[in-house]
């Protein structure tokens, strides 16, 4: 090869290279535009202390529902438990009068 193919040859490829610099460089962000970005993260970054007061607060709000059904189960168990009284008094009232009936009948 001679000289002057040579440089051409190392030419054509120092024209790549520098087009290829030239894209990598179009594409680079700059250091203000990542220190925006790095900016912005940490202002809409979710903390430790963020994420522990959100679950503190949902378990506040766990508890309040869970003590609003156990009122409301403690007061079916009430009405349970009256319904059941009623319903053994009745038994037992229906029972006496048998128990009368069969000793008239002997």
């Amino acid at each position: 090869m001679d000289n002057e193919k040579f440089q051409a040859l190392i030419l054509e490829h120092l024209a790549k290279l520098d087009q290829e610099m030239a894209d990598i460089k179009n594409n680079m962000a700059t250091k203000d535009e990542l220190n925006r970005a790095i900016a912005d993260i940490k202002n809409n970054m979710v903390t430790k202390d963020d994420l522990n007061r959100g679950i503190a607060e949902s378990q506040k709000d766990i508890i309040a529902m869970l003590q609003h059904i156990e009122k409301k189960l403690d007061l079916q168990n009430e009405q349970m438990e009256d319904k059941f009284d009623a319903l053994n008094d009745r038994l037992f009232s229906q029972e006496t009068q048998l128990q009368r009936l069969k000793k008239q009948a002997r």
